[in-house]
Protein backbone atom coordinates (compact mmCIF):
# COMPACT_ATOMS: atom_id res chain seq x y z
CA UNK A 1 0.00 0.00 0.00
CA UNK A 2 2.84 2.37 0.83
CA UNK A 3 4.38 1.82 -2.61
CA UNK A 4 1.19 2.77 -4.42
CA UNK A 5 0.84 5.92 -2.36
CA UNK A 6 4.35 7.06 -3.14
CA UNK A 7 3.88 6.27 -6.83
CA UNK A 8 0.70 8.32 -6.83
CA UNK A 9 2.51 11.19 -5.14
CA UNK A 10 5.36 10.98 -7.66
CA UNK A 11 2.88 11.03 -10.52
CA UNK A 12 1.12 14.08 -9.10
CA UNK A 13 4.44 15.86 -8.58
CA UNK A 14 5.53 15.14 -12.14
CA UNK A 15 2.18 16.37 -13.43
CA UNK A 16 2.53 19.56 -11.39
CA UNK A 17 6.02 20.16 -12.73
CA UNK A 18 4.86 19.75 -16.31
CA UNK A 19 1.98 22.14 -15.78
CA UNK A 20 4.07 24.75 -14.00
CA UNK A 21 6.84 24.58 -16.57
CA UNK A 22 9.54 23.86 -14.00
CA UNK A 23 12.78 23.11 -15.78
CA UNK A 24 11.48 24.21 -19.16
CA UNK A 25 13.25 27.01 -20.95
CA UNK A 26 10.73 29.60 -22.08
CA UNK A 27 10.75 29.95 -25.84
CA UNK A 28 10.41 33.20 -27.72
CA UNK A 29 6.96 34.42 -28.63
CA UNK A 30 6.05 34.60 -32.31
CA UNK A 31 6.12 38.40 -32.16
CA UNK A 32 9.66 38.26 -30.73
CA UNK A 33 11.06 36.14 -33.55
CA UNK A 34 12.32 38.69 -36.04
CA UNK A 35 15.32 38.83 -38.31
CA UNK A 36 16.93 41.61 -40.28
CA UNK A 37 17.06 39.50 -43.44
CA UNK A 38 13.82 40.26 -45.29
CA UNK A 39 13.96 37.03 -47.31
CA UNK A 40 14.19 34.90 -44.18
CA UNK A 41 11.51 36.96 -42.45
CA UNK A 42 9.15 36.55 -45.43
CA UNK A 43 9.76 32.78 -45.39
CA UNK A 44 9.07 32.63 -41.64
CA UNK A 45 5.87 34.65 -42.03
CA UNK A 46 4.78 32.40 -44.90
CA UNK A 47 5.47 29.25 -42.87
CA UNK A 48 3.48 30.68 -39.97
CA UNK A 49 0.50 31.35 -42.23
CA UNK A 50 0.68 27.80 -43.64
CA UNK A 51 0.77 26.33 -40.14
CA UNK A 52 -2.16 28.48 -39.02
CA UNK A 53 -4.14 27.47 -42.12
CA UNK A 54 -3.42 23.78 -41.53
CA UNK A 55 -4.47 24.11 -37.91
CA UNK A 56 -7.75 25.78 -38.91
CA UNK A 57 -8.40 23.03 -41.47
CA UNK A 58 -7.78 20.31 -38.88
CA UNK A 59 -9.97 22.06 -36.35
CA UNK A 60 -12.80 22.42 -38.88
CA UNK A 61 -12.46 18.81 -40.11
CA UNK A 62 -12.60 17.46 -36.58
CA UNK A 63 -15.43 19.76 -35.52
CA UNK A 64 -17.87 18.91 -38.33
CA UNK A 65 -18.43 15.24 -37.31
CA UNK A 66 -18.96 16.31 -33.71
CA UNK A 67 -21.53 18.90 -34.72
CA UNK A 68 -23.35 16.33 -36.88
CA UNK A 69 -23.39 13.88 -33.97
CA UNK A 70 -24.97 16.49 -31.70
CA UNK A 71 -27.68 17.33 -34.23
Amino acid sequence: METKKSRKQQKQEKKGQRQSGVGAAPGPKVADVRTEDQTIQAALDNMLQVIKGSFEDLKRDNLEPLQKAVE
